[in-house]
């Protein structure tokens, strides 16, 4: 399937809000690389399985993702403004150099993710979220939520 299609089917899944279609796609085609960089896609995305998909560039701003396998994404460069993420799971994820500005994020799990230098400054965190060894260097934080990270998380993060 090409890029083309890929996109459009995302879409329609997105606006259908249900990822039915795009998930038994992923499962019969797993050797398939899915490249959706550089592209813009919005809406809601329920339980859908984006896990190593190269999102990198794409403009994915007011998107929502609930339930969603992200693990191994590349959103580096991404537009991810006013997105929100509930009970995602975006272990391993490459966030580097994307705008998170005005995102939130509940109960999503950051572990072994790349989230060096990126500005959580206007960023929401709600419920619980994991940060297991995920790179932080150069990242921003409010106070705020410095003093909301325990001990352990802090230790767990790579800076």
């Amino acid at each position: 399937m090409a890029i083309y299609e890929q996109s459009r089917l995302l879409s329609l899944c997105a606006h259908k809000n249900s990822a039915t279609d795009w998930n038994n796609w992923r499962n019969d085609n797993p050797n398939i690389e899915v490249d959706l960089s550089k592209l813009e896609l919005s809406g809601n995305f329920d339980v859908v399985n984006l896990s190593g998909v190269n999102l990198s560039v794409a403009n994915l701003k007011i998107s929502r993702f609930n339930n969603a396998n992200m693990s191994g994404a590349n959103f580096s460069g991404a537009n991810l403004e006013n997105s929100g993420f509930s009970k995602c799971n975006l272990t391993g994820a490459n966030f580097k150099g994307a705008n998170i500005a005005y995102s939130k994020y509940e109960d999503v799990d950051f572990s072994h993710a790349d989230l060096s230098n990126v500005d959580f400054l206007t960023v929401t965190f709600a419920g619980k979220c994991r940060f297991d060894q995920a790179n932080v260097s150069g990242a921003r934080f409010p106070l705020v939520y410095t003093n909301w990270f325990t001990p352990d998380q802090f230790r767990s993060m790579r800076r």
